[in-house]
């Protein structure tokens, strides 16, 4: 399935997360664009085919090196970020916002799968392509370290904003369910039911648990953990 760069490239504001990409150019999912490989397997062949090549035309495929990852709290203007860096220069730069394959292979915490999905999303025969970047979705802002062990050269920002702003954002009634219970069903609390480690251990340093917190004060320290993590990257990196 051919993804359409064209549209995306003609106006990023109109297609701005890479689901959307894959809906206009017909790979959102159906089974009749879906083949099962082995992805280390596969990953050694394509990389056979595009070394027997040499180049030695200028429409070879090759694969394109990441320039740059953009990390992000949520809801501060990352997708604002990812459509300035198409908008820049659309026939050289290409922008992947929040894909899944990305997504999956930082979650992996592989660091060969990393570099083996961005390989495979780097392929191109367009001349005039010469930069790749990506927009990882808010989770993987705890996953930085693995970005950074698996491109090490390769350069990162994290986009924040204003605290309350944010959680403005997040907590709008417009944009939110409340359940009977009076829960607050947002995506700064989607891990109230299974709070990982590093949220626990945020919110006892505040003298506080995770089961006596509000949805608000939860959100907010969903959101921190964030940018802690951001924050400890870049003191080492």
């Amino acid at each position: 399935c051919k993804l359409d760069w064209d549209a995306y490239k003609k106006d990023p504001p109109s297609l701005p997360m890479f689901r959307f990409l894959l809906q206009k150019s017909g790979c959102d999912g159906r089974k009749k664009n879906q083949v099962v490989v082995d992805l280390e397997d596969i990953t050694e062949k394509t990389k056979a085919y595009d070394n027997s090549l040499k180049l030695q035309n200028k429409r070879d495929v090759r694969s394109m090196d990441p320039t740059g990852f953009v990390f992000h709290e949520s809801r501060v203007g990352s997708t604002l970020v990812a459509n300035s860096l198409t908008a820049m220069n659309p026939s050289a730069n290409r922008v992947y916002s929040e894909a899944n394959p990305i997504n999956s292979a930082l979650k992996s915490d592989n660091i060969q799968l990393l570099r083996d999905v961005v390989y495979l999303m780097g392929r191109t025969n367009r001349v005039e392509e010469e930069h790749m970047f990506f927009k990882v979705s808010s989770i993987g802002s705890k996953r930085i370290s693995v970005m950074r062990e698996a491109f090490p050269e390769t350069p990162w920002i994290f986009v924040y904003r204003e605290p309350v702003q944010t959680m403005m954002s997040h907590l709008d009634p417009a944009k939110v369910n409340v359940q009977k219970n009076g829960r607050i069903q947002a995506v700064c609390t989607r891990a109230r039911h299974a709070p990982p480690p590093d949220l626990h251990a945020l919110v006892k340093q505040q003298g506080r648990r995770i089961d006596e917190l509000s949805d608000q004060e939860f959100c907010a320290a969903h959101l921190a953990s964030l940018c802690e993590s951001a924050l400890r990257e870049l003191k080492i990196s």
